[in-house]
């Protein structure tokens, strides 16, 4: 089964592209507030559990709206959910 995700493309875009052993999210948010403050307790989920390498999280340099993410596959689910729980994404779905 696939995984999809939707998003409000008036508030964000994401790509995605996979690696082998990760998954690289480039997110840049279109609407400043309240979307990365949002994106921000993603962030903090995941730095404050004891998994270092689970999800981590770069600002691209001088521009304040865009994070790179990257994600071990096997948290991919989780960071995905974690989106859709802080209603980054509007939807998730198994195709």
């Amino acid at each position: 089964m696939e995984l999809k995700y939707r998003f409000d493309p008036e508030r964000l875009e994401i790509r995605e592209t996979a690696g082998d052993a990760d998954v690289e999210f480039e997110i840049t948010f279109l609407q400043k507030e309240p979307m990365l403050e949002k994106m921000r307790d993603v962030q903090k989920r995941f730095e404050e559990n004891d998994v270092y390498t689970d999800v981590l999280f770069y600002m691209n340099e001088g521009r304040e709206q865009q994070f790179k993410v990257v994600v071990r596959k096997d948290f991919y689910l989780d960071f995905i959910l974690a989106l859709l729980k802080h209603q980054l994404l509007t939807r998730v779905e198994w195709t």
